[in-house]
């Protein structure tokens, strides 16, 4: 068996079942603090560190790419990115 490693975190599973089971639990992740969790605490990950740019994958405003205010960020993953919060 082949093991799978996440891109994001780079937590590595025996398997593909396992890597999907993760993927699915946690669909959403900063490579940048190497760290996956669920979409309802993306505004918790853009309080707790700070970001230049939106770490939401897939992502295509403006805020995906340059250097932001962390503020700027974290009104922008609140309100884009947040499911019940926008």
């Amino acid at each position: 068996m082949e093991r799978k490693q996440c891109h994001v975190c780079y937590a590595w599973f025996e398997n593909e079942a396992s890597h999907v089971r993760h993927n699915d639990q946690y669909p959403s992740g900063c490579k940048e603090h190497y760290t996956c969790f669920q979409m309802e605490l993306n505004y918790n990950h853009a309080c707790d560190q700070a970001h230049t740019h939106c770490f939401v994958f897939g992502c295509k405003t403006k805020y995906a790419e340059g250097y932001w205010p962390d503020r700027d960020i974290e009104e922008h993953v609140y309100y884009a990115h947040t499911p019940n919060k926008g």
